[in-house]
């Protein structure tokens, strides 16, 4: 700011006095907040040469036309030169006109500036590309910034839109979906010697390629993929095993499997995503033929195979849980579609894919419902999960007692404890223990999945676990961890001995 003296010198004429005037009201207008008050004070600049001189020999402002400052000094000349040409090339003459200042001094600060050159144009650019500080206010730098995330965002759906689209569209089978209930899970049992019954064996919770780092569990369980092709292998042999060679006697009508969600873990929560095995198509295209397998394998078993399937909350598309196209956005039921296509033609197989949340069928006389057991919450306290699951097994009978279909028994997923308990069956997991139950304080359990059996006379009857740990896994939990630490410690004895 110019201090208020005066110095002696040549006096000047009025038209002079007012040109000097108008060129130093310009200036101090673009140098701040303290100049301008000064002008709104009605400073006297003086009427001498020396007085003019002092006032045209201050630094002069480097602002950009049509920006705003918000700050009390400019940048000196060559940083404002620099931020012209560094987003385009210009001539003195313009860079002059921009920064409100003399071709002159333009033109002295260029010939400083080491990184300037002019081209044949006239124009001058920098030779190489270096950082300018950005002289848009701190609001408009924010605004700039959260406009090329929104833009980064909004490519990356309109890509995923695009892959679903192609996916969806080389799939056009999915329209021919049908909710039919084989006739043979109802009819009514012919007379024999073996006693009639149908096995059901409860698949979900499998959470495939998700991996499990046992080193952040303490060592008591570990999962990717080939562990779980060898977990998924279990599954179907020991379901054959524990139906004709743990029970016998016993006349199979066929086996029912029903698909009760959380196939895969997904893409709902940041942590999945980053640490899958593979993407959500690349794993559905890749458990499709397993599971194809072996739902052949139970059909050769048992002669007929019904799959009623319902979707559980990680195969979700949407980060948040949703009521609207709950089924249809949803990579459980997208692959249980694959499913029922990749398996059409084979005989004895059948499928009830469901367009809700839950889906009821009958085994003989018995009436079940199938859901995934997301929609109870809760489940602190001693009572534990029994609480919600209780509460909303009572809601859930009485709106179905109210359209007229009443069921006997529920079951679902989701909770990852298997139980059987007053009309409910809570499945296992095929995953097993992992980060969030060890974090969560849990309780452990090894994979396993829940198996049971339904006569035409006492409806649901005999239940077992499907255990699903391979002998070749090393990570064990619950009795069998302890008795392995048993035998090393008196391996290391006899050694010692």
């Amino acid at each position: 700011m110019v201090k208020r003296q005066r110095m002696r010198g040549q006096p000047l004429s009025a038209p002079e006095i007012a040109e000097i005037h108008t060129v130093a009201k310009r200036i101090f207008a673009e140098q701040g907040r303290h100049n301008r008050s000064a002008i709104q004070e009605q400073l006297s600049f003086g009427t001498d040469r020396a007085t003019i001189v002092k006032i045209l020999s201050q630094p002069e402002p480097a602002a950009q036309v049509h920006e705003t400052r918000t700050d009390t000094q400019p940048p000196p000349l060559p940083a404002a030169i620099l931020a012209i040409i560094s987003r385009q090339s210009a001539s003195v003459k313009e860079l002059a006109f921009q920064l409100q200042a003399r071709p002159s001094e333009v033109m002295a600060a260029l010939e400083t500036m080491p990184n300037a050159a002019e081209n044949d144009a006239g124009q001058w650019h920098i030779k190489e590309a270096v950082p300018v500080e950005d002289p848009l206010p701190l609001n408009v730098q924010r605004l700039r910034r959260e406009n090329e995330r929104l833009k980064k965002d909004n490519a990356e759906l309109l890509k995923q839109h695009e892959e679903n689209e192609k996916l969806f569209q080389m799939f056009g089978f999915i329209k021919e979906a049908k909710m039919d209930i084989p006739e043979w899970t109802r009819k009514s049992p012919s007379q024999g010697n073996k006693r009639q019954a149908i096995p059901t064996a409860l698949f979900s919770d499998w959470h495939f390629d998700e991996v499990v780092n046992p080193a952040q569990i303490n060592y008591v369980n570990e999962y990717n993929r080939p562990i779980a092709e060898k977990r998924l292998e279990n599954f179907f042999h020991n379901t054959i095993e524990l139906s004709t060679d743990y029970l016998q006697g016993l006349k199979y009508e066929g086996l029912v499997l029903p698909i009760s969600g959380d196939i895969f873990s997904g893409i709902i929560h940041e942590e999945l995503v980053e640490t899958n095995a593979a993407t959500i198509f690349e794993s559905m295209l890749f458990w499709a033929e397993p599971m194809c397998a072996g739902i052949r394998l139970l059909r050769d078993a048992f002669g007929r195979v019904f799959v009623p399937s319902v979707v559980g909350n990680h195969g979700r598309y949407h980060r948040k849980p949703r009521a609207k196209n709950r089924a249809q956005d949803n990579f459980d039921w997208f692959f249980a579609h694959l499913l029922r296509k990749l398996l059409a033609n084979e005989k004895g197989i059948s499928f009830m894919i469901s367009e809700a949340a839950d889906v009821t069928y009958n085994v003989f006389s018995t009436v079940y419902l199938s859901t995934h057991g997301d929609q109870f919450k809760g489940g602190s306290g001693i009572a534990g999960l029994l609480s919600p699951l209780m509460i909303g097994d009572a809601r859930k009978r009485k709106r179905e007692a109210a359209i007229n279909r009443p069921y006997h028994f529920m079951h679902m997923g989701h909770w990852h404890q298997l139980g059987h308990v007053k009309g409910l069956i809570i499945n296992g997991s095929g995953k097993g223990y992992d980060e969030y139950a060890m974090v969560s304080n849990f309780d452990y359990e090894p994979p396993q999945q829940a198996f049971w059996i339904t006569d035409p006379i006492h409806g649901k009857t005999i239940d077992a676990p499907i255990h699903l740990l391979d002998k070749s896994e090393k990570y064990r939990g619950g009795a069998s961890a302890a008795l392995t630490e048993m035998n090393d410690v008196r391996a290391q004895w006899e050694v010692a001995a």
